[in-house]
């Protein structure tokens, strides 16, 4: 996010501080959008879904995922709805990374397609 203020995280292994201050980044942006723009904002379980399985976050183990979503009061409905999306969300990172690994250039580590497989099959317990 290099438009705005501050210092990357990227690549920080996120402390209990940080882990909480993004959740109390991502509930301010749901508290801060008037009802009529939310509705066009993915629900607060699938941004977190997002957050949690996107390759940048667990690749590098810098965000701990389950601290992060321990500080989302979730209703039953959106746990579900998480669960859902973080099973989608790790095919469809399996599909995109089976792809990168076949390419003349790979943009990942030689591991990662076999530690996503791994969480897949986590994620369909």
């Amino acid at each position: 996010m290099t438009r705005l203020p501050g210092t990357s995280l990227r690549g920080t292994r996120l402390d209990t501080v940080r882990t909480a201050a993004v959740a109390t980044a991502v509930t301010r942006l749901h508290e801060a959008l008037p009802r009529h723009v939310l509705t066009a904002v993915p629900p607060r379980s699938s941004y977190t879904a997002e957050i949690t399985e996107h390759i940048s976050v667990w690749g590098d183990g810098h965000l701990p995922a389950d601290a992060l979503l321990a500080h989302f009061d979730l209703t039953p409905a959106e746990t579900a709805r998480l669960r859902t999306a973080r099973r989608l969300l790790t095919a469809v990172w399996l599909f995109l990374l089976r792809q990168d690994a076949r390419s003349a250039h790979p943009r990942n580590p030689p591991d990662v397609l076999a530690r996503q497989a791994a969480r897949v099959l986590d994620r369909l317990g």
